[in-house]
């Protein structure tokens, strides 16, 4: 049996984990792109 509830909550889960992991890349990209700029 598919408990809904279950499902949704891992999704979610990773749902954050993605967007979490895509701010933490662009942040790196944004930050190498100043010491780029900067040097």
């Amino acid at each position: 049996e598919f408990d809904l509830s279950d499902g949704f909550g891992a999704v979610l889960f990773l749902y954050l984990l993605r967007m979490k992991s895509f701010t933490n890349g662009s942040g790196n990209v944004r930050k190498w792109k100043n010491l780029n700029l900067s040097s």
